[in-house]
């Protein structure tokens, strides 16, 4: 369900604002060696993560959560289609493990890249798109504006203060 902030007006015009801060929080983190230990979990999860897993996640949720956006506006009669993945999908996971791998710098780029294409996706959204319904598999119908708010902006912030405690 839907929170009140979420997926409202407001909280579609202040998008492009939490994306900015958010890459300049992970830019400055970035530039540091991985630090050691596991982050807390995510609110609501179980997961703890070194600096690499949580990375390679940052590297590919963007892109993933636009590409997701795009199924729920294909749909030919504007109903609510399936969308979405949770915690236990196979690809999310197979993605991280597969790419904690990669050197800090590759994936700083794929996070960039992927904050950029939320940011230049959501631009070119209308009010009746960001208004459009999803039936996502744990959290039922939602809004587009809430898919960009919550699976876009509030995880990058909210992994950005994972590896701000990592760093110290």
């Amino acid at each position: 369900m839907e929170t009140a902030a979420s997926g409202t007006p407001e909280a579609s015009a202040r998008f492009p604002e939490r994306l900015d801060d958010a890459e300049v929080r992970l830019l400055s983190l970035a530039t540091r060696p991985f630090p050691p230990g596991l982050t807390e979990p995510d609110p609501g999860g179980e997961e703890r993560w070194d600096a690499a897993r949580v990375w390679a996640h940052l590297a590919e949720f963007p892109h993933y959560w636009v590409g997701e956006v795009q199924k729920i506006l294909a749909s030919p009669t504007g109903d609510p289609v399936p969308f979405g993945r949770t915690a236990d999908d196979a690809g999310r996971n197979g993605a991280i493990e597969r790419d904690r791998l990669l050197p800090p710098e590759e994936l700083w780029l794929r996070v960039r890249t992927g904050i950029e294409e939320a940011r230049t996706y959501a631009a070119g959204l209308s009010q009746a798109d960001r208004e459009r319904l999803g039936l996502h598999p744990r959290r039922g119908a939602v809004s587009v504006a809430f898919v960009l708010d919550q699976f876009v902006a509030n995880h990058l912030e909210e992994h950005a203060a994972q590896l701000e405690g990592l760093a110290g």
